[in-house]
C-alpha cells in the first residue's frame, strides 16, 4: 500500500526550498567518492546536498565518509540508475537522521555479506549484507527500508470564477497509475468526478491541476484517492469550499485574451498583488495594481492560473490567452 506523507511546512517555501538546495551530480564512469573528478562539480558532495548518481555513473565508497552534519535542507541521496558500491570492509556512509536515500533504479553493492556497517542514518544501520539484499524502488531512512511513497506536498481548492480549482503536487511518486478527483456534499458520500494521471516512479516535482466546473450550490468537499498500478490505493486529507460566500470577485476581461487584457479590482481588492502562472505551475509574470486596474500584455498564448491577493482575500482565476 502507497504511504501518502502531506508536510504543509515544507509547502510553504516549496519553491524556493528547492532551488537553494544544491545538487552534485556523479559524472559517467567509475569514481572513487572522495576524488573531485567524480562529481560534475569537481568537488565532494557536503551535508544538505542533493546528490545524484545517475545511469552510466558508478561511485565507489571505501573509506568512512562522514555526512553526518545537520543540515536544512536535510542531505537527499537519489540512485537513479546508476550504482553505490561499498567494499574493502571499510567503506561506510554515515548520514544525518533527517537524511534521505532514494533508491529508484541501478544498484546498491558491497563486496561481502558480512556485518560490517555499510550505511547509517541516526540511529539506523544498514550492513554489507543489507546493503545486498536492497532492491529498487527503496527507500532509506532514520526508520528502515521501507518502499518509495507518494509524498504529496500540497492539495488546495480555491474558487474560481467558473468552477473551482483543485491543485496538488508531489516531491516523489512510486508505481503511481493517478488520481481519482473525488466530491461529495457531505464528507460522507463520495462521487468521481475526474481523474488525473501520474508520473509512475519519479524522483521529480510534480505540479497537477484539475477544474471541477460544475460544483455543487454551497459546501463542496474534495479529496484524491491515489491509485498505484496494482490497484491499491489511499485517499488525501479533504479540502472544502463554500460556494455560497457572496464576496465580489475580481474581474479579467477580455477572457479568452487576445492582445492585452484588464484585472478589474473591486474597491476592497485595490493594489492587489497579481500573480500569473503557467499550466506547469510556474510563475510568469507578478505585479502589484494600480488602484483599481492592472493591464496585462505580452503573455504568449496558452492557459494560466491568475492568483490575486489583497490581505486576507484572494481570488484565483483561469485566462486564456490566443
Amino acid at each position: 500500500m502507497v504511504r501518502i506523507y502531506f508536510t504543509f511546512m515544507l509547502i510553504a517555501a516549496a519553491f524556493t526550498a528547492f532551488s537553494q538546495q544544491n545538487t552534485v551530480t556523479a559524472n559517467s564512469g567509475t569514481g572513487n567518492w572522495t576524488n573531485n573528478s567524480t562529481w560534475d562539480c569537481n568537488c565532494q558532495p557536503k551535508s544538505g546536498d542533493i546528490i545524484v548518481i545517475p545511469t552510466g555513473a558508478t561511485v565507489e565508497i571505501n573509506s568512512q565518509i562522514n555526512l553526518n552534519q545537520a543540515a536544512n535542507p536535510a542531505t537527499i541521496i537519489n540512485i537513479n540508475g546508476g550504482t553505490l558500491s561499498f567494499f574493502h570492509n571499510n567503506g561506510e556512509l554515515i548520514l544525518h537522521t533527517a537524511a534521505v536515500i532514494n533508491f529508484t533504479s541501478g544498484s546498491m553493492t558491497a563486496s561481502n555479506n558480512g556485518n560490517n556497517t555499510a550505511i547509517t542514518i541516526g540511529s539506523a544501520i544498514f550492513s554489507y549484507s543489507a546493503v545486498n539484499g536492497l532492491t529498487p524502488p527503496t527507500q532509506l531512512t532514520s526508520s528502515g527500508a521501507a518502499p518509495l511513497p507518494v509524498e504529496l506536498t500540497r492539495f488546495v481548492a480555491s474558487e474560481l470564477n467558473e468552477g473551482i480549482l483543485l491543485e496538488w503536487a508531489s516531491a516523489s511518486e512510486l508505481n503511481n497509475a493517478g488520481f481519482e478527483v473525488q466530491r461529495s456534499a457531505d464528507g460522507s458520500v463520495w462521487e468521481k468526478i475526474g481523474w488525473v494521471d501520474g508520473h509512475g516512479t519519479s524522483l521529480d516535482f510534480h505540479h497537477y491541476v484539475f477544474e471541477d466546473r460544475k460544483p455543487l450550490k454551497g459546501l463542496n468537499y474534495y479529496r484524491l484517492q491515489q491509485v498505484d498500478y496494482d490497484g491499491s490505493m489511499e485517499y488525501s486529507p479533504i479540502v472544502v469550499v463554500d460556494m455560497e460566500l457572496s464576496v465580489q470577485e475580481p474581474v479579467i476581461f477580455p477572457n479568452p485574451m487576445g492582445e492585452s487584457a484588464q484585472v478589474q479590482l473591486p474597491e476592497e481588492w485595490a493594489g492587489s498583488l497579481v500573480s500569473i502562472f503557467d499550466a506547469q505551475g510556474r510563475l510568469v509574470e507578478q505585479g502589484k495594481a494600480d488602484g483599481s486596474l492592472m493591464n496585462l500584455s505580452g503573455i504568449t498564448s496558452g492557459v494560466y492560473i491568475v492568483k490575486i491577493q489583497s490581505g486576507t482575500l484572494e481570488s484565483t482565476q483561469r485566462l486564456v490567452v490566443k
